[in-house]
Formats: C-alpha cells, structure tokens, sequence
C-alpha cells in the first residue's frame, strides 16, 4: 500500500478539524456574581471583557468560584456512588450473616419431621 493512500483520510481529517481548533472555548463553570454590588459588577464585566482595568484580586476570586462550580457536581455524584456501594456492601454483608447464621442452625434430619407434620396437616385439613 502506498503511503500516499495511508496518509490521505489523515490530512484530510486534520483539515475539517482546523475551524474547530481555531475557536475560542469558553470557560466551564458558573460565575457566582449575583447579589454584588455595582462597584463589583463592573470590576467583573471588565475582568470577563479582559479590560486593562481589571484587578487581580477579583479574577482570582472569579476563577475560584467558577472551579467550584465545575468540581461540585464532579464530587457530589462520587459521593453518591461511594454510598451506593457502601450501601450494597452493607447489604451484602447482611446476606451472608443471614445465610452463615442458617447454615449454623442447619440440622438434616429436622427436615424430614417437618414433612411428616406437613403430610399430618393435610390429610387433617382433607378430613
């Protein structure tokens, strides 16, 4: 096979991926700037706007509310996966409790006497 044919679809894929690279990506998370004051909202419009009159203290503030945005959700539903499975494991254990306790309690010949009681039963009940 020639490498002219191999390498191809490769190219061609790299142009039609170009424009999506050239994009620009919004950052992910949610900017907690309600409730501020106007002094406040406009320190932050200019930092989202990249303004020369941006203070540092109030991009970092805005870059950690928008991480704990983004991380939030990511550790709430491990925590619910880590107590599912604590949960099916509690379980689980109960289950073999349950059956190590039965099977310690196991006497053979006992169940042939409850099959007697159960014929006596019925024929009881016939009558």
């Amino acid at each position: 096979m020639n490498r002219r044919t191999f390498f191809a679809p490769l190219f061609a894929a790299s142009a039609v991926a170009a424009p999506a690279a050239a994009q620009i990506m919004p950052d992910n998370g949610i900017d907690f700037g309600f409730f501020r004051s106007r002094q406040e909202r406009r320190a932050r419009e200019a930092c989202e706007k990249n303004l020369p009159e941006c203070r540092a203290d109030v991009r970092r503030q805005m870059q950690d509310e928008k991480s704990i945005s983004l991380l939030t959700p990511w550790i709430l539903m491990g925590v619910a996966v880590l107590g599912a499975l604590l949960y099916a494991r509690k379980r689980e254990k109960e289950r073999q409790r349950i059956k190590k306790e039965a099977q310690r309690r196991h006497v053979p010949g006992q169940f042939k006497d409850l099959d007697k009681m159960g014929d006596q039963r019925t024929a009881a009940d016939q009558y």
